[in-house]
């Protein structure tokens, strides 16, 4: 893999459309040879790209990606203090009931931004289309409907580090917002060339770094800078990346990312702390995937080992079944089943009706509905799972 050109820690002053710091002063890149292993080794995971386009083929990508998105969008909002547990939120978007409060709105305008994604990632970056997707986000959640789908008038905003609660830095006057806005989208729209390569994880990196500093909007800014990475990734053809929650790192090391963030303030804007810091949650991430999709496969053998089943499971029963073993009072009904899969009804039904005939789930009228269950066959499962199976923690896991 050849290195890209950017060689120096000042090569992105040579960028005009990198939006600069405060006095004209650009951040800078120091591209490293543990930077570049990175960017390496996530382009080079063939044997997990290639159990995912497998996947595909079955067309059971859908189910993946929808795990992801559910933890994407738990994990984005809950960095914004949202109050929710992973299974209250996968409940709200299964059922598909309506919030009950904001934390649950943050839930699913971030689980719906990023069924959006998709499409806006064809689409060039505009000023128009950030406040669109900001819009998204941020919706019924704010404390001033006003902040919402619009750049910010007033210069009454501090960036708060999290952990501390101090003041990490003041962002830039509203007066400068247009312009800066504009260089972003540049930056964001730009193709590379062999001149002058920069990778595409490295740009989307450092795009969401650059609207998080801009602070452009009123609120809402790190749930729509982590929506706009996730653009750019998408639109230079990373769609793997769906099947990722890079949020659920970004949460987990929330004190390390703040202090990235800070690092770059510090350090005459040297955004190299935080590109590496990001590309150490996205390895996670990959590394969590992998060993997600190597338990699927090891859950599949063991029921065929235990003769729990007939013939294979497709992936939205194997996705019921795991879930059932770690909330044997869970219930299931077709609708949900075909709503949180993207399926249609008969296929929903298809699906649980073979649950049924393996023994594995009951039916139980309540009212005009027919809800799925948990057998004994299945609790009996469940008890005498092997230790690893038992505390495995999925996409879907609390």
């Amino acid at each position: 893999m050849d290195r890209p050109s950017i060689s120096s820690r000042d090569s992105l002053e040579q960028s005009s459309a990198l939006a600069a710091k405060e006095r004209g002063k650009p951040f800078s890149l120091n591209p490293s040879d543990p930077l570049l292993a990175a960017l390496h080794r996530i382009d080079n995971r063939s044997d997990l790209w290639a159990a995912l386009q497998s996947v595909n083929a079955q067309d059971d990508s859908v189910s993946y990606r929808l795990m992801a998105s559910i933890e994407e969008a738990h994990h984005s909002s809950a960095i914004e203090g949202a109050v929710t547990t992973r299974r209250q939120s996968r409940e709200l978007i299964r059922t598909g009931r309506q919030p009950r409060n904001r934390s649950e709105r943050m839930v699913l305008n971030n689980f719906q931004t990023l069924e959006q994604l998709e499409q806006w990632s064809r689409l060039p970056l505009t000023s128009e289309l950030l406040c669109t997707i900001q819009r998204s986000i941020t919706a019924d959640t704010l404390d001033d409907e006003q902040d919402v789908g619009r750049l910010r008038t007033d210069d009454d905003v501090h960036v708060i580090d999290g952990t501390t609660g101090n003041v990490n830095y003041t962002p830039p006057p509203a007066r400068e917002l247009a312009r800066r806005m504009e260089r972003l989208c540049q930056f964001a729209n730009e193709e590379s060339t062999d001149e002058a390569f920069l990778h595409p994880i490295t740009r989307a990196i450092l795009l969401h770094h650059q609207l998080a500093y801009d602070h452009p909007f009123g609120d809402g800014n790190g749930r729509t800078a982590r929506a706009l990475f996730l653009w750019s990734i998408l639109r230079s053809g990373y769609h793997w990346f769906r099947s990722l929650s890079i949020s659920r790192g970004v949460h987990r090391a929330r004190e390390q990312y703040y202090r990235s963030f800070v690092h770059v303030q510090t350090d005459a804007g040297d955004v190299t702390y935080f590109v590496r810091q990001q590309l150490r949650c996205i390895e996670q991430e990959i590394q969590a995937l992998a060993r997600f999709l190597a338990r699927r496969a090891q859950l599949e053998r063991w029921l065929e080992t235990k003769q729990a089943v007939t013939t294979s499971l497709n992936a939205r029963q194997i996705a019921l079944v795991e879930y059932a073993l770690d909330h044997l009072d869970a219930e299931f009904t077709s609708l949900e089943h075909s709503q949180f899969h993207r399926v249609t009804k008969v296929t929903a039904w298809t699906d649980l009706k073979r649950m049924v005939r393996e023994k594995l789930l009951r039916g139980k009228k309540v009212g005009r509905e027919l809800h799925y269950l948990a057998t004994p066959k299945l609790r009996d499962l469940a008890a005498h799972r092997p230790q690893e199976l038992r505390r495995a923690r999925t996409p879907r896991g609390d």
